[in-house]
């Protein structure tokens, strides 16, 4: 009997074994990647409940109300550095006037490209214009000129700029600025912000 029920003991053993390593090879690839499943779709649904809801509340007045003053701010914010297409072709002649409140001689602005918007890398909203500037005035009415650029806004930026003072008339030197600004190839509201002219008192 003793054989028998060893042979039995092995036999149930082997079983066992078996049923258990079936066992785990149904929760590995069955149970396993039904859970993945699950999860997934649970997701998903989730991510469909979020877009019912902002479905629901865009049509909201209220929602609508606070797009539109999020995106009012957007567009301000944009205006403080780029100008406008409309403005941009006014550049020379807003850049003109700080020469004429300056009284600085032989002022000169060119736009330095064929276009007026030159366009940038890897950006389809946005252009640079570039003028080149050239004047005669005092060292004090450089200064001047510079923060008057500096602080419009939208925001004008010197590049560059040189200043000869082997001239022959006196105390007046030889400036060449180049002055860039951003150009907005869309409009970002129906009215642009165009130059705004610092004031303050010319010094002579």
């Amino acid at each position: 009997m003793q054989p028998i029920y060893k042979r039995y003991i092995a036999t149930v053993t082997i079983i066992w074994a078996v049923c258990f390593i079936l066992l785990i090879m149904a929760y590995l690839f069955i149970l396993v990647p039904q859970d993945m499943v699950i999860a997934q779709k649970a997701q998903d649904l989730a991510v469909k409940d979020m877009e019912l809801k902002h479905a629901i509340d865009a049509d909201s007045e209220e929602t609508k109300a606070k797009l539109a003053s999020q995106l009012s701010g957007l567009c301000q914010s944009a205006g403080n550095y780029a100008l406008s297409i409309d403005a941009a072709s006014k550049l020379a002649f807003d850049v003109g006037q700080i020469a004429a409140e300056l009284a600085v001689a032989d002022f000169a602005c060119s736009v330095n490209s064929q276009e007026l918007v030159s366009s940038i890398t890897d950006c389809n909203g946005i252009g640079m214009m570039a003028l080149t500037v050239n004047y005669k005035s005092s060292f004090n009415k450089f200064a001047m000129f510079v923060n008057k650029l500096e602080r419009n806004r939208p925001a004008i930026f010197v590049d560059r700029f040189s200043i000869d003072n082997r001239s022959s008339d006196g105390d007046l030197h030889q400036v060449t600025m180049l002055i860039k600004v951003f150009v907005s190839k869309v409009p970002f509201t129906s009215e642009m912000p165009g130059v705004k002219i610092a004031s303050s008192e010319v010094s002579k």
